[in-house]
């Protein structure tokens, strides 16, 4: 009698080896204040869609972290995803990210969630893979209430062809 055993593995596993398109980026700003946004992440990728995978938080300090679709020209210092396919770092992912500063000239359109962080601890913001965006869609996270010292956060995220 033969066995058949399954494994299954997630979309962003599977998006990592096969095609090279999961990425990390990580903001970590010194001096964050209440109503800044820590980290700006735009899909500017007509072929693909950006799935949002988890974004954790945390900082020095207690602070309370909102995640929201945003509209506007984000200013501030740009940064670059890292791909997590080690020997793929050059495959960059097609994204406008801003972070490690203070990101500024955006407005919140929706909010989508929000968490607590404990002083000197991290929390999960966003855990799933049901968060798409299409091109041009664009997210925002922002320090919602905070008292000061060092904050970051780190979205994990990766392309799947666009639907339909």
């Amino acid at each position: 009698r033969g066995k058949v055993a399954a494994l299954s593995e997630s979309a962003m596993y599977h998006t990592s080896k096969d095609d090279s398109r999961a990425y990390t980026l990580m903001s970590i700003d010194a001096a964050t204040g209440a109503g800044e946004y820590l980290a700006y992440l735009k899909n500017d990728d007509s072929l693909r869609d950006v799935v949002i995978d988890k974004i954790t938080v945390g900082g020095d300090l207690t602070q309370f972290v909102k995640l929201a679709t945003v509209t506007g020209t984000p200013t501030g210092t740009s940064i670059t995803p890292r791909n997590l396919s080690i020997q793929q770092t050059g495959r960059s992912a097609d994204v406008t990210a801003y972070g490690n500063a203070a990101v500024g000239a955006l407005t919140e359109a929706l909010l989508l969630g929000g968490v607590r962080s404990a002083a000197g601890g991290s929390a999960v913001l966003y855990e799933g893979s049901s968060l798409r965006m299409v091109k041009d869609d664009a997210i925002g996270v922002e320090i919602d209430i905070h008292a000061g010292g060092h904050s970051f956060v780190e979205i994990i995220f990766h392309f799947e062809k666009a639907a339909a």
